[in-house]
């Protein structure tokens, strides 16, 4: 026993507590300036991106694109952060990464089965940003997810239903895209028609009323009339057909619903009510 407590006397001598409160100190220092200056770094790059995306003006059909290079850029500078971060707190505390990470070989295998959904994440990731399959802000159906894409990932991508949920769906899981924002989106305006009406008068009376209201910046092409048709239910409808830039058919179709509407009221042209059934009271 009086053999152990002299071992531990003479160990604990031997020990230069200064030296060593002095390393800790330093290594302190040194692990608080190297968080402080990454983060300050990290900060100015994302806010570099995000001033150069804001600043700059989008060319016609480029705002998904950009908005997809945007979120692109901020995933892998963060990535680069935790990264560097990671590589700079374990040099300074005294690991040998640049030894570990040359040795990496021998545990490659093992690491490499843990890290295939990762690799394969990265894969179809970059195929979905070179194939353009999606981008940010545009409408797609992922499997059985359909919404709005927020973000695309290295690793995932997170779309947002129409419902307000959030769905982070790892890249490898993609396999079936439909893409609802590339092509022109329809908006069918259906007019209610009473049975007694001049259909004559009345199909040119909207063609005129569309036709001066034109050109119309959210149309790609010069709108369709149907003329005097039925709807599912079988009633008596008068349908014109635009083809809007994909998102803006919410501008359009309001305003010729109101703008055909008024004109028909206007011109003594009434329009019948829509009965719901369960309003109707048996007799």
């Amino acid at each position: 026993m009086q053999y152990i407590r002299q071992t531990l006397v003479n160990y604990f001598q031997s020990i230069d507590f200064s030296a060593v409160i002095e390393t800790i100190l330093l290594r302190t220092i040194q692990i608080i300036m190297t968080v402080i200056i990454l983060w300050l770094l990290k900060r100015i790059l994302s806010r570099l991106v995000e001033a150069y995306f804001d600043k700059t003006k989008a060319v016609d059909g480029s705002l998904y694109r950009r908005l997809t290079l945007k979120k692109l850029l901020l995933n892998i500078i963060q990535y680069s952060y935790y990264f560097l971060l990671a590589y700079s707190l374990l040099a300074i505390i005294g690991v040998p990464v640049a030894t570990l990470l040359a040795g990496a070989g021998v545990a490659s295998l093992a690491i490499g089965l843990g890290a295939q959904g990762f690799v394969t994440d990265m894969v179809n990731g970059i195929f979905i940003l070179v194939e353009r399959q999606f981008d940010v802000g545009e409408d797609v159906r992922i499997n059985d997810y359909s919404g709005t894409i927020e973000n695309i990932g290295i690793r995932t991508t997170v779309l947002r239903d129409f419902n307000g949920a959030v769905h982070f769906i790892p890249n490898r899981n993609i396999e079936n895209v439909t893409n609802d924002s590339r092509l022109p989106r329809r908006a069918d305006i259906d007019l209610m028609i009473d049975p007694t009406t001049d259909m004559e008068a009345l199909d040119q009376l909207i063609k005129d009323t569309v036709t001066a209201s034109l050109p119309n910046d959210h149309l790609v092409q010069e709108p369709n009339f149907y003329g005097v048709t039925r709807d599912s239910e079988g009633r008596l409808i008068y349908r014109v057909r635009f083809m809007c830039k994909n998102d803006e058919q919410w501008d359009v179709e309001p305003y010729y619903y109101a703008l055909l509407t008024h004109t028909l009221a206007k011109n003594h042209i009434n329009q019948p009510l829509i009965v719901s059934p369960s309003t109707i009271t048996p007799k």
